[in-house]
């Protein structure tokens, strides 16, 4: 079984793997592996999922669950919500629909989840510091560098300008005798 995970979050992605396993271990068919695509745009957890198993050139053949974690204030309260909706969108990955999926259907709340550990939690990313550029200094380095490429190009010129007139002048001196 793998689980590969596109992160646009503020979470670490070992940490959303790490809580996401136990999930797909209970609920997945191991014959594909699970794509998940995470987000966090909104406050409120949600859920998209491919019908059915789907191919992409990067996976090869997948099952294929967007989600939309929330701000770390709400998830602590909601964590449960998150493992029902995985679990919810793992039944449209096997091609059940609303009225198909045990537990009330689209009801989320009425899913089990005793047999998740509580104890998992997910990390924010550490916050990457910027270290500081002076541009003006860098593109003043690069015109210094720029000018005397030209320099030496121009001299480079001015030197066959030089040969070729003194050969004008040597053949205009024969031509006239």
């Amino acid at each position: 079984m793998k689980i590969f995970i596109e992160n646009k979050t503020k979470y670490e992605t070992q940490s959303i793997k790490d809580f996401l396993k136990p999930i797909v271990e209970h609920e997945a068919m191991l014959d594909y592996p699970t794509v998940f695509e995470c987000y966090h745009k909104k406050s409120n957890i949600l859920g998209r999922a491919y019908f059915g198993v789907v191919y992409s050139s990067k996976y090869g053949r997948h099952y294929g669950v967007k989600l939309n974690f929330p701000k770390p204030e709400v998830l602590n309260e909601r964590k449960d919500l998150i493992v029902k909706t995985v679990i919810h969108e793992y039944a449209h990955c096997r091609g059940l629909k609303h009225k198909d999926i045990r537990g009330g259907g689209c009801v989320v709340n009425d899913i089990d989840t005793s047999w998740f550990p509580k104890e998992l939690t997910l990390n924010m990313k550490m916050a990457s510091v910027k270290v500081p550029r002076d541009l003006r200094k860098e593109r003043y380095e690069k015109a210094l560098k720029k000018l005397k490429e030209v320099e030496k190009r121009s001299i480079r010129y001015a030197k066959l300008v030089k040969k070729w007139q003194k050969k004008v002048r040597y053949y205009e001196k024969k031509v006239k005798a």
